[in-house]
């Protein structure tokens, strides 16, 4: 298995809020489903389009550390997932770098499409994670397939299956697998204000902060076990009028280890449009 398939919520550092800026068009439902279905499918933050739609670039580097990012993705009305492609290659140590190459596209009979291929995690040979979320009637994720690939070597399937609460919010997440003792379950936990504000997978938590105008601030995901010491955080520096981060900073490390940390900067540059896409 590689890490995108084990380290759901690792690069997760998700609101789950109404957009401040949503026009009447966008009924609160609508908007609620759309963002359940993004933070399933890319594990980041929401966008907030408004009635409109929106595309996006975005680059990342690392800080006296090997990474490079960069990608682009496009929303259609009230912040529906029309596709998103990213690249992302890290030092994995060893004199080794590790290549990941994401693609979500709409499916338009049903749900959504999703490839990851990996190089650098097994000697000469290919990774590739693919998978198929399919939606009820609503257009929530409900349930998702998916087939891992190494090489010519096929492994056993992996299936999720996903709740919501009566706002339409996603509240628990269940992996299942024939390589896992037991399912894998993710909880999300929202604040009063509607705020996700919490979000746990075993031994690991990943708690969130907002401002009091509703944007994210920050995210830091811990283990909670002596044999999980990783730490991730990730900090919003810049913010552009509609209220979406334009920059990320992130920080990772081995609590175990000293001389494991890692500093990285994404930025994003996002364009607003009418809505074209139907």
């Amino acid at each position: 298995m590689n890490n995108k398939l084990i380290g759901l919520i690792t690069s997760l550092a998700a609101v789950f809020c109404t957009p401040a800026l949503a026009g009447a068009a966008c009924s609160a439902e609508q908007l609620a489903i759309n963002n359940s279905n993004y933070i399933i499918l890319t594990k980041m933050p929401p966008m907030m389009p408004d009635e409109g739609s929106l595309t996006m670039q975005f680059s990342g580097r690392g800080k006296l550390y090997y990474y490079e990012s960069s990608g682009s993705m496009s929303l259609s009305r009230c912040g529906r997932l029309e596709n998103r492609s990213e690249t992302e290659e890290r030092d994995i140590g060893d004199n080794k770098t590790m290549r990941t190459i994401i693609h979500i596209t709409r499916d338009k009979r049903q749900g959504w499409l999703m490839e990851i291929t990996t190089d650098g995690s097994y000697k000469n040979r290919t990774g590739v994670d693919t998978r198929h979320y399919s939606t009820d009637k609503k257009g929530r994720i409900t349930h998702a397939k998916g087939q891992y690939r190494v090489g010519e070597e096929q492994r056993e399937p992996t299936a999720w299956q996903y709740l919501y609460d009566d706002q339409n919010r996603v509240i628990r997440e269940v992996m299942k697998h024939a390589d896992f003792p037991a399912d894998i379950i993710i909880e999300y936990y929202y604040d009063i204000n509607g705020h996700l504000a919490h979000i746990t997978e075993g031994a690991r938590t990943r708690l969130l902060r907002w401002d009091e105008q509703g944007r994210w601030l920050s995210s830091m995901l811990q283990g909670n076990a002596a044999s999980n010491t990783m730490r991730f955080e990730d900090k919003c520096a810049r913010w552009d009028v509609v209220g979406n981060c334009t920059v990320i900073n992130m920080w990772e490390a081995d609590a175990n280890r000293a001389g494991t940390e890692r500093e990285m900067q994404v930025n994003y540059q996002i364009h607003y449009q009418p809505n074209n896409l139907e």
